[in-house]
């Protein structure tokens, strides 16, 4: 009978260099950001976009001006916009500083019921 080199050799173990991070519990949720602080797919933090806006007037004038818009795009890779008025935009611009996903922006976004 030949000689097996593997009999009574313990199995192989985890290599004791891999990161915690591959190895995590997944009862755990998921970080909102990656190491980059980009986020996770899905869970983008969108931007802010200014575009000018041109429109004839009655008068022959025509007015020119800039508007505001919170652009994201979602899981499926479709881009989406929403206006935004310019008292909204420094907040908005806050949420997007502090990490905040496009889901959380958006609530914030909705008109409000009274």
């Amino acid at each position: 009978m030949p000689h097996n080199p593997t009999q009574g050799q313990k199995p192989l173990s985890p290599n004791p260099l891999t990161p915690k991070s591959v190895l995590r519990d997944s009862s755990q949720p998921l970080p909102n950001n990656d190491s980059l602080g980009r986020g996770r797919k899905g869970f983008a933090h969108g931007s802010i976009v200014t575009t000018t806006v041109t429109r004839p007037r009655k008068s022959g004038k025509v007015a020119t001006y800039q508007q505001l818009w919170y652009q994201w795009q979602d899981e499926s890779g479709h881009k989406h916009s929403r206006y935004l008025s310019k008292t909204k935009a420094k907040e908005v611009q806050r949420l997007i500083d502090d990490g905040s996903i496009v889901a959380n922006i958006l609530a914030y976004l909705e008109p409000s019921n009274y």
